[in-house]
């Protein structure tokens, strides 16, 4: 069985206690603990510490999660068949392009003309539970098999040390307590790195706060990916999004955000 390490950032020690520390699941994994409650570093910054000075050399999956972020089956038993060359999380986002037709009536005929759009529909992949145990409830689509995604969402990413050795992947400082995962997703991709929504039974506490600093660094974000065109999971349908997107796009994603907004809620 492949070493397993648990990394979480933590300033509540209960959650955490309850998520992390005290799970029966993660007894066969080795647990990382970094204590924000009293210097409170970026998380990136804890996350590249691990990366660089403690993970010394060893072999295994890394998983960097939330402190409420609860395991609710042994991760042996979803990691151990994946893929060393891809990177994962439990819920992840991307968008689907299809056709629809569409009756277009005129004043000056009496037969309406039918005419192709291309529309484009949000795809919420990988099923888990959100909220506190007994108010949680299920969020994203139940996977059979590890399915592409363009982003996986902050609660949990995971990552084989091998490939994080071979590309010298870390996490951007620059975003600090927003999109730092979504950011190492894209980074990935730069390098053909499929990134990949994987069915795991878990649960996330807290639904997060979209904050004016989080749209501050989703400018960063979008600055940082000039061509790419994505979805992340904490801006999934808000128009404000596909908005400052569309003053980030080249020309040819223009038109495809433009029926992502127009589609939007």
């Amino acid at each position: 069985m492949a070493n397993i390490f648990i990394v979480s950032v933590t300033n509540n020690e209960a959650i955490y206690n309850q998520a992390i520390a005290n799970n029966p699941n993660l007894a066969n994994c080795q647990i990382i603990k970094y204590d924000n409650s009293q210097e409170n570093l970026a998380i990136p910054v804890r996350y590249n510490h691990f990366i660089e000075h403690q993970l010394n050399g060893q072999d295994g999956w890394l998983v960097f999660c939330h402190q409420d972020f609860e395991w609710l089956q042994k991760p042996e038993e979803v990691l151990n068949d994946l893929d060393k060359n891809c990177v994962y999380g439990p819920i992840g986002v991307t968008s689907k392009e299809y056709s629809s037709l569409h009756l277009i009536f005129h004043t000056y005929r009496f037969r309406p003309s039918i005419r192709k759009k291309k529309e484009f529909q949000t795809l919420v992949l990988g099923g888990i539970f959100q909220g506190f145990p007994k108010k949680d409830y299920p969020i994203g689509k139940r996977l059979s098999k590890p399915t592409p995604v363009d982003t996986v969402d902050c609660c949990c990413i995971i990552v084989h040390s091998s490939l994080v050795r071979k590309y010298g992947l870390k996490f951007d400082e620059l975003f600090d307590f927003h999109l730092y995962t979504e950011d190492f997703c894209r980074a990935a991709a730069q390098h053909d790195i499929k990134v990949m929504a994987v069915q795991c039974a878990c649960r996330h506490y807290s639904e997060g706060k979209i904050t004016e600093d989080f749209w501050k660094k989703y400018d960063k974000l979008l600055d940082k990916y000039p061509e790419d065109f994505f979805l992340t999971t904490c801006a999934l349908y808000t128009k404000q999004a596909v908005q400052r997107k569309l003053r980030h796009l080249s020309p040819k994603w223009i038109e495809a955000a433009k029926s992502v907004l127009s589609n939007s809620r």
